[in-house]
């Protein structure tokens, strides 16, 4: 049952980073910092439930969200 919240949640992350993906083509760098942010809020509230703090789905994912905010800073 973990594993499929765990899961679910992690589509909803991957959902806000396209939705950020899709604004920062359109030159619209504040919207998509608006989704990475949010991507990255889902992220740090489902960590804490997860057994395994260093799980590397939500290391890759927060590297990625992180990443994508830092670019629309220096758009």
């Amino acid at each position: 049952i973990i594993y499929y919240i765990i899961m679910e949640v992690a589509d909803k992350i991957d959902t806000e980073k396209e939705k950020g993906n899709q604004l920062f083509k359109q030159n619209d760098w504040k919207g998509a910092l608006v989704h990475y942010k949010a991507g990255l809020e889902l992220l740090n509230q489902n960590k804490k439930s997860s057994r395994d703090k260093d799980f590397s789905l939500w290391k890759e994912k927060k590297v990625t969200l992180l990443s994508n905010s830092s670019a629309c800073c220096v758009s």
